[in-house]
């Protein structure tokens, strides 16, 4: 009978130690990129949340007004409450504007995260050249950072003049 020796151990165990840390890497490279995955979920989910409720019967078109930036409102739940116009001059971008201080700023994730997300709302005529007779096209423009920066999710919808 022959055993293995020292050297054929040695290697062995280098083997054995070298898949270990390229498994445990991959495994970290995964989690991060499932969050990342989650972070932006959350984000469309909400970019598409607040268009709704633009475009539902709660929000009268005559309380929405051309070139005005819209806030939204949330609950305690994360849930949208409301809109509200602000004073900002210009569209969020995928910048570092969107931050914990920025007025579009949405806590969608809980006190306790260091998730950053900012949902802003703009509305457009469909028809330009007639405003009074125009329906309405309704963005809801979302910022969210993940670790490779910050990304923009947008969506559109449609909102008719006349809605009951």
């Amino acid at each position: 009978m022959k055993a293995f020796g020292l050297l054929e151990s040695i290697i062995a165990i280098g083997v054995f130690g070298v898949t270990i840390v390229v498994g445990l890497s991959l495994i970290v490279k995964s989690l991060a990129i499932i969050k990342d995955n989650q972070v932006a979920d959350q984000a469309s989910a909400f970019v598409y949340s607040s268009l709704e409720y633009v475009r539902s019967p709660i929000i009268k078109p005559e309380n929405l007004t051309k070139g005005l930036f819209y806030k939204v409102n949330t609950g305690l739940q994360g849930q949208v409450t409301g809109i509200t116009s602000t004073s900002s001059a210009s569209e969020i971008e995928a910048n570092s504007s969107c931050s914990s201080s920025s007025e579009f700023y949405i806590d969608i994730d809980g006190p306790d995260s260091n998730g950053t997300f900012c949902n802003q709302i703009t509305v457009d005529y469909v028809n330009p050249l007639d405003p009074t007779n125009s329906d309405y096209i309704i963005r809801s423009i979302g910022v969210y950072k993940i670790k490779d920066g910050y990304k923009l999710t947008e969506s559109i919808g449609f909102k008719n003049r006349t809605q009951l």
